[in-house]
């Protein structure tokens, strides 16, 4: 089973818009480099160490705070970042290399609001991901017109393959170009899918369509580095499938 790598994303800012980028290296235990490296955090929250698992409910994003799809990201190829939001455009800018000085608080009328970094480790929801992964061929199974491929926050886009293949990739690896991974897990759906990218209103229950059309809310899966070594992910790049279910040691 071949495809190839149709586009990759890098989502610096956890909920924010993401970055389209033609290669990004994929460094084990964090996934893409820059990815997911800052989040903004709630000033309510205690934001836990590096070698603790870090709970989505610590910071700003898209399953609780639509909006967030209305923050742009440029980034520097240094990894720092500039972040703008829609509402907002003569307003200046929160940047990565220095204090927001209430900037935030003002874009979400939500006081003590901070921008923080991930000291190195990538900021998922989960503790074994790294890499997310979507197959446009199940995207398209979904026949939901104009549907935003935005809306998954993927890093990866595959084409070129069967819908659903992905199902039965957990417990396997995949070759992404010369990079291969192991797939953890489905990627089940939530409400953050629900807000338009465009807009930041929610206007598709999209677990809801999800399991009308599937009998499931998965969409996609999640992976992470196979070997212990930086690997190199670049578009159009081949993708191939290997390796037996349950050859996965998940953690």
């Amino acid at each position: 089973m071949t495809g190839h790598i149709a586009s990759l994303w890098v989502y610096p800012v956890k909920g924010a818009r993401g970055v389209p980028v033609d290669e990004a290296d994929v460094l084990p235990g964090t996934g893409l480099r820059h990815d997911r490296s800052l989040a903004i955090a709630r000033g309510d929250q205690q934001v836990p160490p590096r070698t603790a698992w870090r709970p989505r409910s610590a910071f700003k994003q898209v399953a609780r705070d639509p909006d967030m799809t209305q923050v742009t990201v440029t980034m520097a190829g240094s990894g720092e970042v500039e972040l703008r939001h829609l509402a907002h455009p003569d307003g200046p800018p929160v940047r990565s290399d220095r204090p927001a000085d209430g900037i935030l608080g003002s874009w979400f009328g939500e006081p003590g609001l901070r921008l923080v970094r991930g000291d190195g480790a990538a900021l998922w929801d989960l503790p074994d991901t790294e890499l997310s992964l979507v197959n446009l061929a199940t995207v398209r199974a979904l026949a939901v017109p104009d549907l935003d491929l935005r809306r998954f926050r993927a890093n990866v886009h595959l084409d070129g393959l069967p819908a659903f293949a992905e199902l039965a990739w957990v417990g396997r690896r995949v070759r992404l170009g010369d990079c291969e991974v192991e797939v953890t897990r489905h990627t089940g759906r939530c409400r953050a899918t629900s807000a338009n990218p465009g807009t930041g209103e929610r206007d598709v229950e999209l677990p809801a369509v999800l399991a009308r059309a599937f009998g499931h809310p998965n969409l996609g899966v999640y992976a992470r580095l196979a070997a212990p070594h930086p690997a190199r992910l670049r578009k159009g790049a081949p993708v191939t499938v290997g390796g037996p279910p349950g050859t996965v040691r998940h953690a």
